[in-house]
């Protein structure tokens, strides 16, 4: 019987093991397709994605794909594959698709379809795909919306929704505070939350951004602004629980690796930081915001060569960003290389003159040499901006 027991329990293992190491594998394969369709390359992308093993999300980015590229026959078989599955953004994107060719019927036939679901899409941001315009003016469309498609309270969000767009945050909180026993309270409280973080009042924001969490576990929305609110509050345990929490329920989105590499780093935990940037820069090389971060958390962990090699990278990459130059020279001046710091402080000024810190310290790199003129220039440039430091070494050397 024991044995019996230990075989169902080794089955239920292996099971498992090789279930969560296909979704591994297929989140991964996602992101290499992410990866080669943001660098305009469609064809490598879809030829990624035929390796996943027909995980859900990767058909959904295959039919997207197909139907960018207005192959609209692979594109409807795709998504009618999903309808089982995924039958609201399956029965959506179907409805899109014949909009774009000009079928009114059809894509009213899907549309219909797709309202027979919990939160369709507000109005507006229907009316924004632009494809629904070749049928905007047809008889379909127009009996469609003569038929109420939303619940009670339904107008006062789209209002409120609007106001947040439009940054007049303060009326959004009040449209929201005068909506009463709605059935989507958690967004009305993500809405209020987002509006208060957006005046720069953190405290309000968290109070109803966890009263949205309570009221929807799993709402993806709430907990990246959960993520916001406690970054700038410099809750780091508070940030590292959300990103946590988004990777679990949100693990096609690789924004999630980026943003635990910041907390980790900003939580002064660089090896583990250095980890998720490395594992993200695997498979996203190019983005420069990504290797900005990569390079401060190398300067953090005292690895300036390394911060060295992805600067040099970055300044190949996008050579009008002063931040770059800025970095470079700093561990360069660091390492006494005067002559290869002032070069990039030159650089950074170049670009923006007005930065006392880059004057001073290129006053520094000339002191160092012995060149008491050109440190005096710039330690008066550095003075006028009210550096203290650069004051003082006027008063000290230049006789001002």
């Amino acid at each position: 019987m024991m044995k019996r027991i230990f075989n169902i329990i080794l089955f239920i293992l292996i099971c498992s093991i090789k279930i969560l190491g296909q979704d591994a594998s297929a989140v991964s394969n996602y992101y290499k397709a992410l990866n080669y369709y943001q660098n305009k390359n469609d064809k490598s992308a879809l030829e990624q994605l035929e390796s996943c093993n027909e995980d859900i999300k990767c058909i959904e980015f295959t039919g997207k794909i197909y139907f960018k590229n207005k192959d609209y026959v692979k594109a409807i078989s795709i998504f009618k594959s999903l309808l089982e599955k995924e039958p609201a953004e399956a029965s959506f994107y179907l409805s899109l698709i014949f909009a774009d060719m000009g079928f009114a019927d059809e894509s009213i036939l899907w549309l219909e379809k797709y309202f027979e679901y919990k939160n369709p899409r507000f109005y507006s941001r229907i009316i924004s795909n632009k494809e629904f315009d070749n049928i905007a003016k047809t008889s379909e469309w127009r009996e469609f919306w003569k038929t109420e498609r939303y619940p009670k309270n339904y107008e006062q969000f789209e209002e409120a929704e609007y106001k947040v767009r439009s940054e007049n945050y303060t009326d959004a909180i009040n449209i929201l505070n005068n909506i009463q026993g709605s059935s989507s309270d958690y967004y009305k409280n993500y809405l209020t939350a987002l509006s208060y973080f957006n005046l720069g009042n953190y405290q309000e924001a968290n109070k109803f951004v966890d009263i949205s969490i309570n009221e929807k576990q799993k709402f993806i929305d709430a907990y990246k602004l959960k993520y916001k609110i406690s970054i700038n509050n410099k809750d780091y345990n508070s940030a590292y629980n959300s990103v946590n929490t988004l990777l679990k329920i949100d693990e096609y989105d690789p924004v999630h690796l980026l943003e635990k590499a910041e907390v980790l780093n900003l939580s002064s935990k660089f090896e583990e930081a250095e980890k998720y940037i490395n594992e993200y820069t695997g498979y996203f090389p190019d983005n420069e915001n990504a290797l900005l971060l990569k390079a401060h958390i190398f300067i953090n962990n005292k690895k300036n060569f390394d911060a060295l090699l992805v600067l040099n990278s970055l300044i190949d990459k996008n050579p009008s960003v002063t931040e770059y130059f800025l970095l470079r020279a700093d561990i360069n001046y660091n390492f006494k290389s005067w002559d290869i710091a002032k070069k990039d402080y030159s650089m950074a000024l170049d670009i923006n003159p007005d930065q006392p810190e880059a004057y001073f310290k290129l006053g520094m790199c000339y002191y160092n040499q012995g060149a008491m003129k050109k440190a005096c220039y710039n330690w008066n440039k550095a003075a006028q901006m009210k550096h203290r430091e650069a004051t003082r070494m006027l008063y000290d050397y230049c006789g001002y």
